[in-house]
């Protein structure tokens, strides 16, 4: 059987990837045992643990600022549509405020942040609880 340069170019060619993927796969496997690297991972992890800790937090807050907006525009004797784009206005300045106001609480020396992930574990058992139990 006779090769033809079409063959042996394709087969280099082959060969070349390939190696780039090897090469590609063996610097992959290197960052991901750098210092930098985990110290990314805990810092996304505790971004992620923190916000869905103030979630509810926020929300809260939120809701709260609504009743009050909403009294407010009731005691000012605006329209039904008046008092909500107000109360509507309210929730939003203080999602924002509350927002930037706990960010910089996001990170693993924040006093809260183990608390939060044991109050998140504890939620997270319960639900595989329940999932068990059905």
């Amino acid at each position: 059987m006779k090769t033809t340069r079409s063959q042996i170019a394709v087969s280099v060619l082959c060969f070349l990837i390939a190696f780039a993927l090897l090469a590609a796969g063996v610097w992959g496997m290197f960052t991901r045992q750098q210092a930098g690297t985990f110290d990314t991972l805990n810092k996304m992890r505790s971004y992620s643990v923190m916000a869905a800790a103030h979630q509810p937090l926020i929300k809260e807050m939120e809701l709260e600022a609504g009743r009050a907006a909403y009294a407010k525009a009731s005691e000012e004797g605006m329209s039904r549509k008046q008092a909500t784009e107000f109360m509507n206005e309210e929730k939003a300045r203080a999602r924002q405020e509350n927002v930037e106001r706990l960010h910089p609480g996001f990170a693993s020396t924040s006093p809260g942040f183990e608390s939060a992930i044991l109050a998140l574990d504890t939620e997270l058992k319960a639900y595989y609880d329940a999932l068990h139990t059905e």
